[in-house]
């Protein structure tokens, strides 16, 4: 039998290195050995951005960037390339569906709850049925810890890519150790935690594994019901999405007659009456005039006439004149009396995020006219939030009717501000 050196290690910081040689069996640095042949590795534990490791040689690698060894043919094709030189911006690390049940727990532990904040490092290649993914980000299953083989000229060799965040790396040479045990046993003849197996524990030994493998089929269980749990609130938040874009979101997006169906829809939800006026005045007046007409249960007699409009950039202050120009005077002479409130209603910079909208008309001064006729402006965004506070409890739709009757020149919802 050839003498092997069992373990190499590269790049390991030297609080780990004690730690991580005491189950490595003969070992030595990289740096330290030099002129090794191929033939004398059995595996590299590195923490290099890019391990120095020739083909059939085994690797734990713990924030590699860059496996230049995987380069060749593997298994029958003409190679891939494994990278972790992009980003991903999606918040969600999970343990991957292929990865081994023995692993699940540890890849949880020292991976998954370890994970950085976003933007965080993925891999990205051409994978094959050799790769096995351990933990992947965001509904795209994004490699973010992976177990993959390769074979070139009749050396097969395996690598375990772990990102830098990683933790529990004498746990994970030790995992790493008695797979390479069971797939290659001439070079691993022996697990390397042997002492704390149950074939040669103590019985105090026996009784703890016992515990702490118990503990870690909990662990699986519980996290393969979450995982379930988790896709199904995906899914209802996916299905959530599709409605509230087709629904209230129109108010924060739309114009035209998709923006004052929106709007329309809003204020019946607060308890106001409203009217389409549209058809109303092609059959009776002929001309175009208020979009909406609102009443309150709550006030006889009150009405306000309502303007919609949307903007893909911010509010026009010429078309502040609209409400309180035709539809004020077409509701007084028709009524013998002004309207209670106009309000004009604008969706503005409608294309972007509305967290980052400008003040729409942000000069009072602008509104005068609008003030005189005892109007106000409405910012989408704030009737959006206020029909939601009362969806969600924290405010009442008599509060919030009673706030925009009362309006003058500018309305704001508290909540947003």
């Amino acid at each position: 039998m050839r003498p092997t050196l069992g373990s190499v290690f590269e790049s390991v910081p030297d609080d780990l290195y004690d730690d991580l040689a005491a189950f490595a069996g003969t070992h030595g640095r990289l740096d330290e050995l030099p002129g090794l042949h191929a033939s004398d590795w059995d595996l590299l534990v590195s923490f290099a951005d890019t391990p120095t490791v020739p083909q059939g040689v085994h690797l734990l690698s713990f924030g590699g960037e860059e496996f230049v060894h995987i380069f060749s043919s593997v298994w029958g094709g003409s190679g891939y390339h494994l990278y972790s030189r992009t980003e991903s911006i999606a918040r969600h690390v999970r343990v991957a569906d292929e990865a081994p049940p023995e692993w699940r727990s540890l890849i949880q532990r020292t991976v998954v709850d370890t994970s950085p904040g976003v933007p965080r490092r993925v891999f990205n290649g051409y994978w094959s049925a050799a790769n096995r993914p351990l933990a992947v980000v965001g509904a795209e299953a994004v490699i973010f810890a992976f177990l993959t083989e390769s074979r070139a000229e009749g050396a097969q060799a395996f690598t375990l890519g772990l990102p830098d965040s990683a933790t529990g790396h004498v746990d994970w040479l030790v995992a790493f150790s008695k797979f390479l045990h069971e797939t290659d046993p001439e070079r691993f003849p022996g697990a390397p935690d042997w002492q704390s197996q149950a074939e040669w524990g103590t019985p105090e030994i026996r009784r703890a594994a016992a515990t702490l493998d118990g503990l870690a089929d909990e662990r699986t269980e519980v996290m393969t019901a979450l995982a379930k749990r988790e896709a199904q609130a995906a899914r209802v938040l996916e299905s959530a999405v599709r409605a509230g874009a087709d629904g209230a979101q129109r108010a924060l997006t739309r114009d035209g007659d998709e923006l004052v169906d929106a709007v329309a829809g809003l204020l019946r939800d607060l308890g106001f009456v409203v009217d389409e006026m549209d058809e109303h005045h092609d059959q009776k007046t002929g001309a175009k005039l208020e979009d909406l007409r609102a009443t309150d249960p709550d006030v006889p007699g009150w009405v306000a006439l309502v303007e919609v409009k949307g903007y893909t950039r911010g509010a026009k202050v010429n078309d502040v004149a609209q409400i309180i120009g035709r539809p004020s005077m077409a509701f007084a002479i028709d009524q013998r009396r002004p309207p209670d409130a106009v309000w004009h209603i604008v969706n503005t910079w409608r294309e972007t995020d509305p967290s980052t909208r400008p003040i729409a008309i942000p000069n009072d001064n602008d509104l005068s006219a609008l003030t005189s006729a005892g109007g106000t402006l409405i910012d989408t965004r704030d009737l959006f939030t206020a029909w939601r506070a009362v969806h969600e409890g924290t405010a009442t739709s008599t509060d919030v009717r009673g706030s925009l009757r009362e309006a003058l020149t500018r309305w704001t919802n508290k909540q947003r501000a």
